[in-house]
């Protein structure tokens, strides 16, 4: 079974590698191009997962954050796709299977390897995958905004590269992918609309780009040019765990913003950004490339 999933995986990089001809040319269009087509791979789990919410299978971590079964299942193919094209990189990554094992929640991987069509044994050789010695590393968050994705809300799988870029000493992210299943086609965020999801992607020296998921057309994105401070628009998270809203609303008046400011989990905030949705932003991770 996994080796017909990897012809189908090779087939969409094909594809996608057409499609990305929209980016100027870069040291790592074959990473971007294997990304891309991992990260939507993972969608296509996480949506249907999402829409059959009162039946998915989740747990709870040691420091009490919430891991589903489309957590453990989207980590599983992104890293399978990735480590098969790439052997000697390392992973990090949200999940371990084996923890989770420890912890009694056996259901949950059992569902997660369904959901993902490999069996358990494969599964969890897949997401325990890290290989610490590597030089270069693929930083994974298979679902960015748990507790948005419990609530039917914004969620997005958040996946970047890091490695040497152009002869510096230290390691930084070069490439970035962002897979918003639940943002509008334009990257944009409207009350009351599940969206058709996008997909933002970034490389070290070829921009940022932005195409909806379930096609390739794929465009630049720039910063929204405003004419002044109060038509800015603040993007912080939902919980107050991750955002100091007080912070926020102070900010908001001292700017003397005319919108309130917007609250969505993940970094999904950084997709909505990239595409001129905002003005200001709390986070980071694979969104910052």
């Amino acid at each position: 079974m996994r080796r017909y999933q990897r012809v189908l995986m090779l087939l969409e990089l094909v594809r996608h590698a057409r499609s990305l001809t929209t980016f100027p040319a870069h040291a790592y269009s074959k990473e971007l191009t294997a990304a891309v087509a991992a990260v939507r791979r993972a969608a296509q789990i996480t949506t249907k997962l999402q829409r059959d919410l009162a039946n998915v299978e989740s747990a709870t971590k040691d420091d009490a954050s919430p891991v589903t079964v489309a957590d453990v299942a989207a980590q599983c193919v992104v890293i399978d796709a990735l480590s098969s094209l790439f052997p000697d990189d390392g992973f990090v990554a949200e999940e371990s299977a084996a923890d989770l094992l420890e912890r009694g929640e056996r259901r949950c991987i059992e569902a997660a390897a369904a959901a993902a069509d490999v069996s358990v044994e494969e599964l969890c050789n897949i997401v325990d995958t890290r290989r610490p010695n590597s030089k270069r590393w693929w930083v994974l968050d298979p679902i960015d905004g748990t507790k948005g994705f419990l609530r039917g809300a914004q969620y997005c799988t958040a996946l970047s590269l890091i490695d040497v870029y152009e002869g510096d000493y230290e390691r930084e992210a070069v490439v970035g992918v962002l897979g918003c299943p639940n943002l509008e086609r334009d990257g944009s965020l409207r009350e009351g609309s599940d969206g058709d999801g996008v997909v933002v992607a970034a490389a070290r020296g070829a921009g940022c780009f932005m195409t909806p998921y379930a096609e390739d057309d794929w465009t630049p994105l720039t910063t929204t040019q405003r004419a002044s401070w109060t038509d800015g628009l603040l993007i912080e998270g939902v919980a107050a765990s991750h955002s100091d809203h007080g912070a926020s609303e102070r900010a908001a008046r001292t700017l003397k913003l005319k919108s309130e400011p917007v609250r969505l989990d993940s970094q999904a905030k950084h997709a909505l950004l990239a595409g001129g949705g905002g003005g200001g932003v709390w986070g980071g991770g694979g969104g910052q490339i």
